[in-house]
């Protein structure tokens, strides 16, 4: 990825050439083991997956909504959180492998505000939830 042919067919390594990464990321655990240079982004990876990131297809037969993302970068777990009684609850946690979840039986005629977040750096991020959120119509 980082190399080229020159004139005689032979690799030769880029010169100068830095990988720009999240802490905790594979571009910069690939960097560190291949000796390339990088330097890292002061953003933060995202927390949650962005809404076109997410799927959703709900079983009207057992009023549950099966949820599927793309992976975070760097994810170690995920959370599934639902605004209920005021407060956010946190509904389950899946490991960073597991890219999906199936809610437990929903009220017909509801809607749920909701939100999955990564914990990246063994922390989950709970900021700006409203904001994040996606909202849920049970049919």
């Amino acid at each position: 990825m980082f190399y080229y042919y020159d004139s005689k067919e032979e690799y030769k390594s880029l010169e100068n050439v830095t990988i720009n990464c999240y802490s905790g990321s594979y571009a910069e655990k690939y960097a560190k083991e291949n000796d390339l240079n990088y330097k890292l982004i002061d953003e933060k990876l995202p927390a949650c997956p962005p809404p076109n990131m997410l799927r959703a297809e709900y079983s009207s037969e057992y009023h549950q909504i099966r949820f599927r993302w793309d992976p975070i970068n760097g994810a170690e777990k995920y959370g599934i959180a639902v605004y209920l009684s005021g407060k956010w609850k946190v509904q389950a946690y899946v490991d960073a492998d597991t890219t999906k979840y199936v809610t437990p039986k929903l009220t017909s005629g509801q809607n749920y505000q909701t939100v999955i977040c990564a914990k990246v750096n063994g922390k989950l991020d709970t900021s700006a939830l409203n904001s994040r959120a996606f909202t849920l119509t049970v049919r």
